[in-house]
This record gives structure tokens, sequence and C-alpha cells, in this order.
């Protein structure tokens, strides 16, 4: 099965409404000031400021409906047949790997988002894209604050009136595709007279446990998370999901680290950011794929706030040869 997920940018509307409001506001608290310190030239001087400010404004606004409207174009073009998506026309395009990273930076938490398409040379006009030959290699991170990473298989689409969209394909894996190790099956935590335990194995696609907590206090909690963690420049990219918490009963848990079917994300090179793949996917956190970065479970047990014993495992995955039945 293939999920095809339109990436676009939001908050066009709301935008637009908060400018006026915003401007609105700026003129009615101006007006006295132009009007009665400097008369005309006051009135010609506001003319100018709303009109400096209206033209970046209303520039990018344009700029975002004319891109969605790109992509829902081509997502208009896109028929699912299996694992086979068909376009309802011939388009030109360029296959390569698509790189995205979103973080939050500066004292005001502004987004900031840096994007590269590595193309291998391979231009032609494609008509389907069979996603059970796309490769595993891909990596998609989203964080609580929709901060992330995504390397993934795509293409950039060349074809006049798309220009700029693009596909990243994320596919579902073959059963015995992937392969998982653990470094250890069991974690221990123990503050005082205290102790939890987790017992974790490999499954299909991931790996699997159960928790168990051994306590006289009911405040005690026990909880186990997956990690992953990328290094980026001179910094990383630290996204963790819980699974599973318990006072004191016996608890199951699974982490999945791929998806259960193809996700194929359409967008366009400006605007297909982690943040608006958060958006269109409406999922956090999101830890799918091993092509790069190192994935961890963590034991947690909780006493208080200020005591907190930790154990972890690391997670190594590999992906093996599988052969595709043929028509």
């Amino acid at each position: 099965m293939v999920k095809v997920v339109a990436v676009k940018t939001g908050g066009v509307a709301t935008g637009i409404i908060v400018y006026i409001v915003f401007m609105a506001l700026v003129v009615a608290g101006l007006y006295p000031l132009f009007m009665g310190a400097a008369g005309v030239a006051g009135i010609v001087l506001a003319f100018i400021i709303f009109t400096v400010v209206s033209y970046f404004f209303v520039r990018k606004t344009l700029l975002y409906i004319v891109i969605n409207r790109i992509v829902d174009k081509l997502r208009d073009l896109i028929i699912v047949e299996g694992d086979v998506i068909r376009f309802k026309k011939p388009v030109e395009a360029e296959k390569g790997v698509l790189r995205y990273i979103g973080v939050w930076i500066g004292y005001y938490r502004h987004y900031h988002t840096e994007y590269l398409f590595k193309d291998t040379g391979e231009k032609s006009v494609i008509e389907k894209i069979d996603t059970s030959k796309e490769p595993l290699d891909y990596l998609l991170l989203l964080n609580e604050d929709k901060a992330g990473y995504i390397e993934a298989p795509g293409y950039f689409i060349t074809e006049p009136g798309l220009e700029g969209s693009v596909i990243a394909v994320l596919r579902a894996p073959r059963p015995g595709e992937t392969v998982f190790e653990l470094e250890k099956q069991r974690l221990h935590v123990a503050i005082g007279k205290e102790f939890g335990e987790a017992t974790i194995e490999t499954r299909e696609n991931g790996v699997k446990g159960s928790l168990f907590l051994y306590t006289r206090r009911p405040r005690n909690k026990l909880r186990v998370f997956l990690s992953s963690i990328i290094k980026l420049g001179r910094g990383e990219l630290f996204v963790t999901k819980k699974l599973a918490e318990t006072k004191r009963e016996r608890v199951d848990f699974e982490a999945t680290l791929f998806p259960s079917e193809t996700i194929v994300l359409v967008g366009h090179i400006k605007t297909m950011s982690p943040y608006n793949i958060a958006r269109a996917l409406k999922q956090l956190p999101v830890i799918y794929g091993a092509h790069k970065g190192e994935h961890w479970i963590r034991l947690e047990l909780e006493a208080s706030p200020t005591k907190i014993e930790k154990d972890y495992t690391k997670i190594k995955a590999s992906i093996k040869e599988t052969r595709q039945e043929t028509m």
C-alpha cells in the first residue's frame, strides 16, 4: 500500500488576517502623529512605510499561494496502483536524494530550514514510479516542536508548470528485509530498594518488550523511550518518543522504525521542510528509517523530579537484500 501526502505551507489565510489587523492598528496609532506633526509630509511618510511593508508581505504570500497550487497540481496527476504511483501524463524529472534540516534558532525562536537536492544525473521523462524498487536509505526525524531532519530518495520535477516540485519516497520494508540487533536485551534501574527492568527483543521492523516495576511507593514511575540522534554540523538533533509508562503493573511496548505503509511525500523544494511535513503527517514525534544517526532504547525510573536513574541499549539496524516476486 502507498499513502500519498501533499506537503504544503500553511497559515497563508491566517497571515493575511494578522497583517490586515496589524496594519490597521499601526495606522490608527500613527495617524494622529502624522497628521498633527507633519500634515501632508506625515501622510506621505505613512504611505511609504505602508507600501514597503506591504510589498514584502504580499510578495511572500503570493509566492506561497503559487507554490501550494503547484503541489496540488502535481498531487492531482498521481494515481496509486498497488505499489506504483502513476502519472496521468508523463513528467520530466531528475532522480536523486532530498535532504532537509529544520531547527529552531535564536533568542526569539526563529525556524531555520536548509535543503539540498543531490541529483544522480538521471534526468528523464517518467510515467510512473515503482516504490517497491526504491531503496530503504532514508531517515525521517520529527520532534514535538516540529524541528526535524529528512534524507530520502526522491525526484526533482522539471516539467513546465510543475518546476520546483519534489517527490520523496519512504518505502515500507518487505518481510525479512530489515534486521535489528540489541547491545543489551535487559535493562535495569534501581533507586534504593525500588527496582525496575525492561526486557527487549527484536521484531519485524523494530523491537518490542515489557516493563516491570517493583516498588512500594505509588509515586515512582518507570518509563521507556525510543530515541534517535543525528549530528548536524557542530550540533545535533535529538528526538525522543515515549513508548510506555507504569507505576506498578507489567506493561508491554513496541517500537517500529519503519512505516507500515509506503509514504510518498509530494511538495515543493522551497517549502517541504520538516515543519510542514509534520503538519501534513499529523503525528509527532516521528522516527522512521535507519539510514543515518543512532537509535536507542532508554529506561528511566523516577522517584522524584531530581532523582532519576537511567539505562540504555543501542539498536543496530541493517538491510538485507530480498528477492522480489515478478509477474
